[in-house]
């Protein structure tokens, strides 16, 4: 067996794994970066130029994240060849969010050629309409998960999926191949549940059915929290912000501004805030996400617990955001996308709620080194200091928006990965022949590493490279 990171070595972003076992090529994963430099933003790909002149015979899309997905269908262009394995709640997410990569992408060439400036996009229409009707497409069920595959087109190959607790739709991955080099691929992984996902530390020992015990057992997993110890429980989470609201927010008629991931953590949020009594507002790509993640939100529309920005009319949406920011509802939670605030309808919003001290930012999910999250989070208790914005403009460009960041500045962790303890267990658990470790920082990797050399010093550890 050998098994390479194509992606980021020592962080997160770009993940592309390569596992060549016994014959058989599989790939999990093809996904984009993100970087700052300076006041550049930039993206980036994985090495490797998607494999091209080379065999895949099984892409493996564990979850629907840009770092996981990004530039999947790109590597699925190359490679007919190969059988795609997905959830179909993740297919479905899938649909969605390359739609709305489309939309960008188009925005971007348009932009580009107006400048005089070349432009390649990543995937184009055809691509997605490729994947969506491939005959080499295969999706999980997740109500009937886990299960195995045990009729897969080679004699002696066995592959299980089971939910890996992470994001609605993603997978771990279970592979026996009839030369014995059993493998298993957590993905992004989570034993912690949260409003819209289960969490899942392993499957049950009816699926396992001995697979743990396979002599020669590689694993390979995420440690993103690997050097951090979970604090609180996720109702203790919810409990921490429930109270800041009622404490602070709601007596001063403020907004509460949660900049959202548009998967799992924006309908997750939304979900949270009803269940609390609140009534939040919803935009960008939460508002389609929440209606594959949170079955009730069409019943919630309806009962008006949750709203939405007008999702036909750009100028009414506009509107409404200014009545929203100008506390014409008093309190009012609102849900955007994105979660960077690099771009995207979040920074319609961050730009006239930042500047008001009676409002609330609030992250609940990772921020990306070099966002503007993260540069807001990095102000600490400094209020009034200046940050920079792009905003859209019409159609066809962005511009910067220089504000004033006077609102309260908060982090509440409803992370999606395991915390170190859960990671330390599941390893604990496996027991595999080798631990390969990967999508974390030198930190997260060598707080891992020592955690769990701590319970179980006879696993070999290695850093993903």
């Amino acid at each position: 067996m050998k098994t390479t990171q194509f992606g980021n070595q020592t962080g997160i972003g770009a993940s592309f794994r390569i596992s060549e076992i016994d014959g058989k090529v599989f790939a999990h994963d093809c996904g984009i970066g993100f970087a700052r430099s300076g006041e550049v933003d930039t993206t980036y790909l994985p090495k490797g130029d998607f494999l091209q002149g080379r065999r895949i015979d099984v892409i493996v899309i564990t979850h629907t994240h840009y770092d996981h997905i990004g530039a999947i269908l790109r590597l699925i262009r190359h490679h007919p060849e190969a059988y795609i394995v997905i959830s179909d709640v993740a297919f479905r997410l899938f649909v969605v969010v390359m739609l709305d990569s489309l939309k960008i992408s188009r925005k971007n060439e348009e932009w580009a050629r107006e400048a005089g400036l070349p432009y390649e996009r990543l995937f184009n229409e055809a691509d997605l309409e490729r994947f969506v009707e491939s005959d080499m497409l295969y999706t999980v069920n997740m109500a009937d998960t886990p299960y195995w595959v045990r009729n897969t087109p080679w004699p002696g190959w066995n592959i299980g999926f089971a939910s890996a607790g992470h994001t609605s739709g993603a997978i771990m991955t279970f592979i026996e191949s009839p030369g014995d080099w059993p493998a298993f691929f957590t993905g992004d992984v989570s034993s912690r549940s949260s409003r819209t996902v289960t969490g899942q530390m392993l499957p049950d020992k009816s699926f396992l059915d001995g697979f743990l015990d396979l002599p020669g057992l590689v694993m390979v997993t995420e440690a993103t929290n690997g050097a951090r110890r979970a604090t609180s429980t996720p109702e203790q989470v919810e409990n921490e912000i429930y109270n800041y609201l009622v404490k602070e927010v709601v007596p001063r008629d403020g907004i509460a501004f949660f900049p959202s991931f548009g998967q799992t953590k924006g309908p997750d949020t939304a979900s949270m805030l009803v269940a609390m009594g609140f009534r939040p507002w919803i935009d960008g790509l939460i508002r389609n996400t929440m209606r594959i993640e949170a079955p009730e939100t069409e019943q919630w529309l309806k009962e008006e617990k949750i709203f939405f920005f007008d999702e036909d009319s750009k100028e009414h949406a506009d509107l409404q955001r200014r009545q929203v920011a100008q506390g014409e509802f008093g309190f009012t939670p609102v849900i955007a996308s994105s979660a960077t605030l690099n771009k995207g309808v979040s920074v319609k919003h961050a730009e006239m709620l930042l500047p008001e001290r009676r409002n609330a930012v609030i992250f609940t999910g990772y921020t990306f080194e070099g966002s503007v999250a993260k540069e807001i989070l990095n102000l600490g208790v400094e209020r009034g200091r200046t940050i920079k914005l792009d905003r859209y403009v019409g159609r066809r460009r962005t511009e910067p928006t220089y504000v004033n960041v006077v609102c309260d500045v908060k982090h509440f962790d409803r992370s999606s990965h395991d915390y170190q303890d859960g990671l330390v267990e599941r390893a604990r658990l496996v027991n595999p022949s080798t631990l390969i470790v990967e999508h974390c920082d030198d930190e997260g990797f060598e707080g891992f590493r020592t955690a769990l050399q701590a319970v179980a010093p006879q696993i070999p550890v290695i850093r993903g490279s």
